[in-house]
């Protein structure tokens, strides 16, 4: 319990630390260029992931040679999915997460510096706006990774994928891209705050044209998501 508290207790200072002082003052000193917001997003992950005791492992980036842009979509089971997610994918994108995430302390104010799109539950209006931002966003070419159950799933068992990233990438016409993240459940699991350092598997899936009823579409992309995850974790074991 002792290495555990360890590794929460340097995560946390390096969350606060890089988030709250270092790249607001890089952010600033570099404000004309687009490109430092990647880079930074993805040193501050390394740092995090680093902090926790992360040891990381990515899978089938080959699969993304066709250059895009795609919507990404990952399984969602731990807070540390955005710092892993980060650093996995060697490739610019923006996030559509719930606003609620905006709330979290620290984690709220760095997915905000990386240019994350709040999309509000509660209000069917801004919900739209927000879908009407990624959407442009995507129009001009830009990456979108959305987490299709909407929420931190439990343990090893997935939320229901809602239709929203399916929705977008077939009025757009762009293909999506199937995540699979194994073990960041293990390193910090929903309700706890704890971090247990550990491996992590990121299996990134072949991309595909989404043209299928939404709700077939995202249930078959869900079990073949599930299928993967339940592999990887046994090999994890």
């Amino acid at each position: 319990m002792k290495k555990f508290s360890f590794y929460t207790y340097r995560a946390l200072v390096v969350l606060v630390f890089w988030t709250l002082v270092i790249i607001p003052l890089l952010l600033l000193a570099y404000a004309g260029f687009h490109r430092i917001r990647y880079y930074m997003s993805r040193w501050w992950a390394y740092r995090v992931l680093w902090a926790a005791g992360v040891r990381l492992e990515t899978q089938g980036l080959e699969n993304l040679e066709g250059g895009g842009p795609y919507v990404y979509a990952p399984n969602h089971q731990s807070f540390m999915d955005v710092p892993i997610i980060l650093r996995a994918l060697p490739i610019q994108f923006r996030m559509l997460a719930k606003q609620e995430l905006f709330d979290v302390p620290v984690l709220g104010f760095a997915i905000g510096l990386m240019g994350t799109i709040g999309i509000s539950r509660a209000n069917r209006r801004e919900a739209v706006k927000s879908l009407r931002q990624a959407e442009k966003m995507v129009k001009n070419g830009e990456n979108l990774l959305i987490f299709p159950e909407g929420k931190l799933s439990e343990t090893e068992t997935f939320e229901k994928f809602k239709k929203g990233a399916f929705l977008i990438a077939k009025r757009l016409k762009v293909p999506v891209v199937p995540v699979c993240i194994a073990g960041a459940h293990r390193i910090l699991p929903r309700g706890s705050r704890a971090i247990r350092p550990g491996r992590v598997k990121v299996i990134v899936l072949k991309p595909r044209q989404i043209e299928d009823d939404l709700d077939k579409v995202a249930a078959s992309l869900q079990t073949e998501i599930e299928g993967v995850f339940k592999e990887a974790v046994r090999d994890l074991d």
